[in-house]
């Protein structure tokens, strides 16, 4: 009897009870998804440790902040850790060794960090808006900088396209790229009304699943190179490049 496997997970199984439990896991529907947005599978592991470092992530995002103070020297601190480092720093305990109350010199003063709302100035003639925006931190992820080199290579891609080619190529090509809208769906042409209903419409209907979407930066490019993956280059989003183009978009969609 050939062994049982799951070729999204590798993973091998003595039986099929086992089997059958094992596609029923988190862990499986996850690589699933990730297998068909192209992205290679990750092990039983690290997904435990994604998992368990997004509950620690969203469980600080909950938490009340809270201010250690010192009431000799009268500085703030956001962690017990960068109290305590304070308190073995010398001016702290050249303060400590002037002041004549010595047994409050090392107890800290806690009290919950009221957030502040940032007040943004009015924006100036002279200064764009959308520049201020861009400054803002963001964090990332290293499957979103994936997406985003994969954004960047097809634009690096269409521009020495139509520098290679002659001037008629080059209509062609723009006009590829204006015909492609990232709010109608690439699996059948529905139109919808905005990129998040679109990705709606395909999750539902045809199954299209982008992971870790919490981390996605920008939609409209991912779905602008899947699109054209699937709509020019007739690529199945599941194979990928593992199989050969198909012979038109009809058959690419079949």
């Amino acid at each position: 009897m050939p062994g049982l496997t799951c070729n999204a997970c590798n993973k091998e199984f003595t039986d099929e009870s086992e089997q059958k439990l094992h596609y029923k896991s988190e862990w499986h529907r996850y690589n699933l998804k990730r297998k068909i947005a192209g992205v290679p599978g990750v092990t039983e592991a690290l997904f435990l440790v994604r998992q368990s470092a997004l509950a620690e992530e969203k469980n600080k995002l909950n938490e009340t902040p809270m201010l250690y103070s010192c009431g000799l020297c009268g500085k703030g601190y956001r962690s017990s850790k960068a109290h305590a480092q304070h308190l073995k720093s010398k001016s702290h305990i050249l303060r400590a060794s002037q002041g004549q109350n010595h047994q409050n010199a090392e107890n800290a003063i806690i009290k919950p960090l009221t957030r502040r709302v940032p007040v943004r100035p009015p924006p100036e003639k002279d200064v764009d808006t959308e520049e201020s925006e861009d400054s803002e931190w963001e964090e990332v992820d290293p499957e979103e900088d994936m997406v985003d080199e994969a954004a960047d290579s097809l634009t690096s891609m269409k521009m020495n396209e139509q520098s290679a080619g002659g001037d008629d190529i080059e209509e062609d090509e723009e006009d590829d790229f204006e015909e492609l809208e990232p709010t109608s769906c690439f699996m059948c042409d529905v139109q919808n009304d905005t990129i998040e209903s679109c990705m709606v419409h395909m999750h539902k209907m045809h199954g299209f699943f982008i992971p870790d979407i919490e981390y996605l930066k920008d939609p409209k490019g991912l779905l602008t190179y899947l699109g054209l993956k699937v709509k020019r280059d007739f690529l199945c989003l599941y194979c990928n490049e593992r199989c050969h183009p198909f012979s038109s978009l009809e058959a690419v969609r079949k």
